[in-house]
């Protein structure tokens, strides 16, 4: 299955800034294409989703256990 590592930077604020693509398998660069680099904007590959970044921000930073998106 395609698997990323992704980071969600906590601003001081309690609330969340970028959201990046830290790292990747095979199977997802192979699906994201020639667009995806390591440590990249989750945006600069795919459209800007606020419920996604909702998902991400409630995963990593308030430690909510969720099962997908």
């Amino acid at each position: 299955m395609a698997a990323a590592v992704l980071s969600v930077e906590k601003t001081p604020e309690g609330h969340y800034g970028e959201i990046r693509i830290v790292r990747a398998n095979s199977k997802y660069k192979q699906i994201m294409g020639s667009g995806y680099y390591d440590n990249c904007l989750y945006t600069e590959i795919v459209p800007k989703e606020l419920n996604f970044e909702d998902f991400c921000y409630r995963s990593a930073v308030l430690k909510q256990h969720l099962h997908s998106y």
